[in-house]
């Protein structure tokens, strides 16, 4: 992992050759730290002093996937950026541990992913803050996982898919998490495959 998100491909990409790295290995790796250097003054800024923000806390998640975006094993690559109290609090770019058959398969697992990531983030958060309530949007920009979650009768498909489909659909007929759809241009987790 790292701290940065605006770095998170960059160092999940360069980690997978620590053991056999080549010219064009180092390169990124100089490349990468050059930036580092010139974005060392960047911060993220957490603003939640107003008593109000702290009853009533909303988590904002961005989730992503790029199917197939592994040029060697076409694995596909989740990523989300999870926003609370005005900055981000959680942030990931990690392989898929299965291969997806379409985008929409993808994005679900990545979407599963996130969710689980926002339960963990609401959980720590209720202890020392003790807000009244924590809301959690789940943004996507995948139309049809989209409409997966929010249509219980469209998951006939393989068995992974339907414990996936029945983990995210509890999640959103219990309110833990509500799901909506974030046009591709203002996805967040985007960032994170991008080099």
């Amino acid at each position: 992992g790292t701290t940065r998100p605006d770095i998170c491909y960059a160092a999940s990409a360069l980690a997978r050759y620590n053991s056999n790295p080549k010219k064009s290995h180092w390169n990124a790796l100089h490349g990468t730290l050059k930036y580092l250097h010139g974005t060392e003054n960047k911060q993220l800024v957490y603003q939640a002093t107003d008593e109000n923000i702290l009853k009533h806390i909303s988590v904002e998640a961005y989730s992503d996937a790029d199917y197939a975006g592994e040029k060697s094993s076409r694995r596909s690559r989740t990523r989300d950026v999870i926003h609370a109290m005005g900055s981000h609090v959680a942030w990931q770019s990690k392989m898929q541990p299965t291969i997806p058959i379409s985008t929409t398969e993808a994005e679900y697992q990545a979407a599963t992913a996130t969710v689980k990531e926002v339960l963990w983030i609401k959980n720590y958060l209720k202890e020392p803050l003790e807000p009244q309530t924590i809301y959690a949007k789940i943004k996507m920009d995948n139309q049809s996982a989209l409409r997966l979650i929010l249509n219980p009768q469209s998951v006939t498909r393989a068995k992974h898919i339907d414990v996936q489909h029945r983990f995210l659909r509890e999640r959103a007929v219990r309110d833990e998490a509500q799901f909506e759809y974030c046009p591709t241009d203002r996805m967040f987790a985007d960032y994170l495959t991008k080099q």
